[in-house]
């Protein structure tokens, strides 16, 4: 439940930037366009000549390779992580296993049934 719950955290914003992208957009140029930048009489060549440009030409392309960059890295060490608790596991259950096989053989007889009993309850709740 937590984890869904960080889950919805996480992508609404992304939705939502997703969602009014467009519309963002269109106000901010409508709104250079008319007050030009910081209330100058040039603010709208200064917009043109250098902003756009800017913008466009070097920061897009730069921002979405540091962010492609940040994403493949956060995947790759998730999925490493995931990769090393299954090993981790995958030789827990092998070690429980050889540990009820000695046990089988230290109390396989009958005589020695309770004392087995008792092991292998031990294991159990290991």
């Amino acid at each position: 439940r937590r984890d869904k719950s960080f889950l919805t955290l996480a992508l609404i914003p992304c939705l939502a930037a997703f969602v009014s992208w467009e519309q963002l957009s269109l106000m901010v140029a409508k709104f250079t366009d008319v007050y030009g930048v910081l209330g100058t009489e040039h603010g709208t060549e200064f917009a043109n000549d250098l902003l756009r440009p800017t913008i466009t030409g070097v920061v897009v392309p730069v921002a979405s390779i540091a962010f492609a960059t940040l994403l493949s890295t956060t995947v790759s060490v998730l999925r490493q992580r995931q990769v090393d608790l299954r090993v981790l596991l995958n030789k827990e259950a092998c070690d429980l296993r050889l540990l009820r096989r000695v046990l089988y053989g230290m109390f396989g007889t009958r005589q020695h049934a309770g004392r087995r009993t008792n092991s292998l309850t031990l294991l159990t709740t290991y």
